[in-house]
């Protein structure tokens, strides 16, 4: 029987039990050329970096991957950043309802949390970082729909959620200010 044979059968299947066809990731090849930050060194052994709409971290001793999805109804990632002490990973994602930034636990795999900031409603996140004590993460934006609050700037005490603008940048041609 042909693999899309098998497949259709297995489909047809698993919608007569009510369930849909699932795929799952073994292991994905590429780089996404168009997010700013799109590769880091987590250690010797352990590169983490974007393909399609997943970010990937390869283990390179073992060729093995593990991947952390991006979010669903997101339009892309954007950026992403790894904390300096190696223990979170932040990924940036545009989004017409607003971007979100979501961090995980390097170690556990687990989400930890997911951000927003909708009073200054940035389609996207240009660029994020984290503090040197891992404590805050620093993220600017970029174009929103109302125009009022482009390339700000939001400074989050992200393990709390507590955010504080830390200033708008006045709109300059759709550059972001190099003050």
């Amino acid at each position: 029987m042909a693999a899309s044979s098998l497949v259709a059968v297995m489909a047809a299947a698993d919608q007569q039990q009510g369930s849909g066809v699932y795929l799952n990731h073994r292991h994905v090849f590429g780089l996404k050329a168009d997010v700013r930050n799109n590769i880091h060194f987590h250690d010797e052994n352990q590169v983490i970096y974007c393909a399609g709409h997943n970010t990937v971290q390869y283990f390179t001793e073992h060729k093995a991957q593990r991947f952390f999805p991006g979010s669903d109804g997101a339009l892309g990632i954007t950026c992403l950043t790894v904390s300096p002490s190696k223990r979170y990973l932040a990924i940036a994602e545009k989004a017409v309802e607003g971007a979100t930034i979501t961090i995980y636990d390097l170690v556990t795999t687990k989400k930890k949390k997911t951000l927003s900031y909708s009073d200054i409603d940035p389609y996207e996140f240009v660029s994020i970082a984290f503090s040197a004590e891992n404590k805050f993460l620093l993220a600017q934006g970029g174009l929103g729909p109302s125009e009022k609050h482009d390339w700000s700037l939001v400074y989050w005490s992200w393990e709390k959620i507590v955010w504080s603008p830390v200033r708008e940048s006045p709109r300059s041609a759709g550059m972001p200010s190099t003050r």
